[in-house]
């Protein structure tokens, strides 16, 4: 769940009416039709919301990757939480595992045992493959939220 200062952030976003917790409901139903235009009004609420809940874990490049992450989770997940009457409690539950999974990731590499060089060659390795990730990522928010949106989805 978020926190409350989060919570209240999310309250006084762009659209007073999207804060109502029956409108965050009706934008989830219309994401899971595939509605673009209700995907951009959620993460326009809530993104800045997200991403303040997590940034205390994370360093603010992997913040933003994560919370991007989730609304891409939300556009593919939707259909599957018709049922959900919390959204802001189902959003941050995705968020929190994926920046569960972002720190754990970040740890195992800083384990990586066999030397220096091993380690750093792991480091880059792994930096390689978060940063493919994060631009797919980036791509598939950007298909989500629709062309007109393309420039705003990587930077949330």
């Amino acid at each position: 769940m978020l926190s409350a200062q989060s919570r209240a952030r999310a309250s006084s976003g762009n659209r007073d009416v999207a804060s109502e917790p029956g409108r965050r409901m009706a934008l989830v139903r219309l994401i899971a039709t595939a509605s673009r235009p209700a995907l951009a009004e959620l993460y326009d609420t809530l993104s800045a919301a997200v991403r303040e809940e997590i940034t205390p874990l994370l360093p603010a490049d992997d913040a933003a990757a994560v919370t991007r992450a989730t609304f891409v989770e939300v556009w593919f997940m939707a259909r599957l939480h018709l049922t959900d009457p919390d959204v802001v409690a189902w959003i941050a539950g995705i968020a929190r595992r994926r920046a569960g999974e972002r720190v754990r990731d970040s740890e195992s590499t800083a384990r990586v045992s066999g030397g220096p060089d091993r380690t750093a060659a792991a480091s880059d390795w792994r930096a390689d493959l978060a940063g493919i990730h994060d631009r797919r990522v980036d791509l598939a928010l950007a298909a989500a939220l629709g062309q007109a949106r393309a420039g705003d989805a990587a930077r949330p």
